[in-house]
């Protein structure tokens, strides 16, 4: 099936029976086995005051890279949707920090998304199938993770600091209808005090290979990578919308449908 939107593949959405709009239907997190809740979380429960902790490991120096509205730089990291699906996109969650003692508020006040064909940067040259760099889609702010302390993104040596509380942005847009294929999401997010980072994705006691994430630096896309370790980095990302068979598939189900019909009349 073409990585494009189609219009006969919008209909069979709409008429396909699936889970409620505005589920989570991908988690960058799968991407890293092993890894901790959104592939943030190193210490369950071993940070500030009981919260969770996403902690660095030595060599790694970074705590963060830049995906903020008010500078040219963006991050984007890849997602693959299966054979025999299609997803309908409507929202999306991305995920930040800005460095403030005690991070009392929240401070992610917009973002910005686009969805690329293929590798921004790739030999194929990826083309944006939907979003802009302009449009705020931002619908809602909170603090990330399921422990009601939140998630702080630190050192395997400083559990306890608490300057960077992690936010989650969420987004709605415009259904975005994609057959299978691999598309990656670009994003950048808005902060009131200017600054806003996106923490990397971490495993407990590793500084290895996380992911294979890209940021743009205000002229291309390039590997993101450490600082100090200099291995290549995901980043957090979830997709919200309903799955439905693809159209082909939805033809096998229809076709095993008649043959099952056609025996219980037999």
């Amino acid at each position: 099936m073409s990585k494009v939107l189609l219009a006969s593949i919008a209909a069979v959405v709409g008429t396909v029976s699936s889970a409620a709009m505005g589920q989570i239907i991908y988690d960058n997190q799968v991407t890293l086995p092993g890894s901790g809740e959104l592939g943030l979380v190193t210490h369950p429960g071993g940070g500030f005051g009981g919260a969770d902790a996403s902690a660095l490991t030595s060599p790694d120096t970074t705590f963060g890279a830049t995906a903020n509205t008010a500078t040219a730089f963006r991050l984007a990291d890849d997602f693959t949707i299966p054979v025999g699906e299609v997803w309908t996109i409507t929202g999306a969650n991305v995920f930040g920090y800005t460095t403030v003692a005690g991070s009392p508020n929240l401070t992610a006040i917009g973002a910005t998304l686009r969805i690329f064909s293929d590798d921004p940067n790739g030999a194929a040259s990826g083309t944006v199938v939907a979003g802009d760099t302009t449009t705020n889609v931002q619908t809602a702010a909170s603090w990330a993770g399921s422990n009601a302390g939140g998630i702080w993104r630190v050192t395997s040596t400083t559990l306890l600091t608490n300057n960077r509380r992690i936010q989650t942005s969420t987004s709605t847009f415009a259904p975005v209808v994609l057959g299978p294929g691999t598309y990656w999401l670009d994003f950048a997010i808005t902060s009131s005090t200017g600054a806003v980072f996106t923490p990397v994705m971490s495993l407990a006691n590793s500084s290895g290979v996380t992911g294979n994430a890209r940021q743009f630096n205000g002229t291309t896309y390039v590997p993101l990578v450490d600082a100090g370790s200099t291995s290549a980095k995901g980043v957090p990302f979830q997709l919200i919308g309903t799955i439905v068979p693809a159209p082909s598939s939805l033809a096998l189900l229809g076709l095993g449908g008649l043959v099952a019909a056609r025996r219980r009349r037999s």
